[in-house]
């Protein structure tokens, strides 16, 4: 089966918001509406495969190589020539010009990438499982396995619809590369971002994770891009100091940040009126797209 919608946010995260699968949607400047969680958040063939010509890949390499880890690059490079393998394997079968080399050709460019967030979602669900339970212990530093939190934080922030959409239209790059096409290289970019920032922030044990549960009734929303770079927006209200910080709301009730702070674990509470400043923060921070379990909450 070809499959044409394609989720950025993953319906297993959303779930918290819903009941039975149904929660109440804003978009930009529209009404709030009720809405399944299989409708939105998705977007028909986000993870459709382009054709990388030889300047793209110069540039792809040239973007890889700049890391000073060699891990990383090793593992980005991979993302790369999987990529570039795939996308020749349909072209291979599109040649071969039957019916049914073709239908396998579109199903491959189609369906690859969005079968590989799905492999990689088995991962993150064990992680979004856990920290939904306010349980850090399997993540603790020097464990094998707290990549896959950090990877979780930063292959979501990376994947949206508004990192798309932010990057392909305001990245430059140099005319020395040639006739470099953003948006066919954005499919392997968004991975090399997120890898790379999975692995600097992994070795960097200053940065910690934070609780921050509501108090009081109180209820967070989300949106369509639910892992906010803080520091970005320049909000001085934020508690934490030292570098980017990263929120990102895990229920109406749970959130969790990730920034630079004395000691992991520990929970903030907050009232009615600090969860509705973060809910701003939240509003602003969206694409397209607010998500609450209440309709009142999204009139703001």
């Amino acid at each position: 089966m070809i499959k044409r919608k394609h989720h950025y946010i993953s319906r297993a995260y959303l779930r918290a918001w819903a009941e039975d699968d149904k929660l109440w949607c804003k978009r930009f400047k529209g009404d709030v509406f009720g809405a399944n969680i299989i409708n939105i958040a998705q977007e028909n063939d986000f993870y459709k495969l382009l054709q990388l010509s030889s300047d793209d890949i110069k540039y792809l390499t040239h973007m890889i190589q700049f890391n000073k880890n060699k891990l990383t690059r090793k593992s980005n490079m991979g993302w790369l020539n999987s990529f570039n393998t795939i996308i020749k394997i349909a072209i291979a079968l599109e040649k071969i010009g039957s019916e049914e080399a073709k239908k396998d050709a579109r199903k491959i460019i189609n369906n690859w990438e969005e079968d590989v967030y799905s492999e990689l979602e088995n991962d993150y669900q064990f992680a979004l499982n856990n920290i939904r339970n306010k349980n850090l212990a399997p993540f603790a530093h020097g464990t094998g396995i707290r990549w896959k939190l950090i990877d979780y934080i930063f292959n979501g922030h990376f994947r949206t619809k508004k990192m798309r959409d932010n990057i392909t239209s305001q990245l430059k790059i140099p005319s020395n590369f040639g006739n470099v096409k953003v948006e066919n290289c954005w499919p392997i970019l968004r991975h090399v971002f997120a890898t790379s920032a999975t692995s600097s922030y992994l070795l960097d044990t200053s940065y910690k994770f934070t609780f921050i549960e509501t108090m009081h009734n109180a209820k967070f929303i989300t949106s369509d891009c639910p892992f906010i770079n803080l520091q970005a927006i320049q909000k001085d209200w934020n508690p934490q100091t030292g570098g980017a910080s990263y929120f990102h709301p895990l229920s109406p009730t749970l959130a969790i940040l990730f920034s630079v702070c004395e000691t992991e674990g520990e929970t903030i509470y907050l009232d009615e009126k600090e969860v509705s400043t973060y809910n701003e923060i939240i509003k602003d921070y969206s694409h397209e797209q607010l998500y609450s379990n209440e309709r009142e909450l999204l009139k703001i």
